[in-house]
């Protein structure tokens, strides 16, 4: 879905943002496994992108449920758990970009 509120966007600049927005995902591993102190300030800031996506793309229900596993794992101390929000998150991102 390359619709946004101000218009179209390439699939091919979608898809790149998308891999992108992937790989700052999969980065909250190391960062907890590392007890990284940074590590709020990182969800901070990734969690604002994703809500940016969720606003330019409204018909695009998935950035909600994006945003409710990363602010899932934000608080999660079961690494296990936190794990599978971050690749369920990676996983929905990457069914995004296939069309």
């Amino acid at each position: 879905m390359n619709k946004t509120i101000y218009g179209t966007v390439p699939i091919k600049s979608l898809r790149n943002n998308y891999s992108d927005i992937i790989n700052q995902i999969y980065k909250l591993l190391p960062l907890k496994e590392n007890n990284n102190s940074d590590i709020d300030y990182y969800f901070s800031t990734l969690l604002f992108r994703i809500r940016g996506m969720s606003n330019l793309f409204p018909n695009e229900p998935r950035w909600i449920t994006i945003l409710a596993l990363i602010e899932a794992a934000r608080s999660e101390n079961d690494f296990k758990l936190y794990r599978k929000a971050v690749l369920d998150s990676c996983s929905i991102i990457k069914k995004m970009g296939e069309y």
